[in-house]
C-alpha cells in the first residue's frame, strides 16, 4: 500500500490526501474532532461567504457590503438577484432556502395579520422568522417606514439557523 507524505496509519485520522487539495491536514485530529472544528469554522465565515456571493452577483466591491447593509436600499438587489441569491446560498451552504422566510417577503402581511388578530407584532414575527434575534426584530419594527428592511446580517442569521437545524436532524 503506497502512502502519501503526512498520511497517518491510524484510519481515524484524516490526512491531506483525503481532503481538499488546498487544505493540508497533518495535525493529527480525529475525524470527529475535525468535523467539529470545520463546523465552527463555517459559522465564523458565513458572513464572508455571503459577502463573496453578493460581490459576484452584484458586481460590487466587498468593502461596500457590511452586516447592516440593506440588500435593496444600499446594494440595489432586484427580484432576479433574489432568485440567484437563493440558489447561491443553497449551493454554497447546502441549506434549504425558503424565499419567503429568508427574504422577509411577507413581513408586512404578517404584521397586518397580527394587528387584525390583536397579536403582538414582535411575537408574530418571532414565530414566522425564528432565526432573527429579538433586538433585530425591534430594529425592523422601528425601520418599516424606511423601505425594505432585509439586511446582510439577516441572511447570515438564516444560514446559521438552517445549518444548526440540519445538524440536529
Amino acid at each position: 500500500m503506497s502512502r502519501h507524505p503526512g498520511e497517518s496509519r491510524d484510519p481515524g485520522v484524516w490526512s491531506h490526501s483525503s481532503m481538499d487539495p488546498g487544505f493540508r491536514r497533518d495535525d493529527g485530529l480525529r475525524e470527529d474532532q475535525y468535523k467539529k472544528a470545520q463546523t465552527t469554522e463555517k459559522k465564523v465565515t458565513v458572513l464572508e461567504v455571503i459577502r463573496e456571493i453578493l460581490t459576484e452577483l452584484l458586481d460590487i466591491e466587498p468593502d461596500e457590503i457590511g452586516p447592516q447593509s440593506y440588500l435593496v436600499r444600499d446594494l440595489g438587489v432586484e427580484s432576479i438577484d433574489f432568485l440567484e441569491l437563493a440558489v447561491a446560498l443553497n449551493g454554497r451552504f447546502g441549506v434549504d432556502v425558503h424565499d419567503d422566510t429568508v427574504f422577509l417577503r411577507n413581513l408586512r402581511l404578517h404584521l397586518s395579520e397580527a394587528s387584525e388578530g390583536k397579536v403582538d407584532e414582535k411575537t408574530c414575527l418571532k414565530t414566522v422568522y425564528p432565526y432573527l434575534a429579538g433586538d433585530r426584530l425591534d430594529a425592523i419594527l422601528l425601520d418599516l417606514d424606511g423601505g425594505p428592511v432585509l439586511q446582510v446580517q439577516d441572511l447570515e442569521s438564516y444560514v446559521q439557523w438552517q445549518m444548526t437545524r440540519s445538524k440536529a436532524a
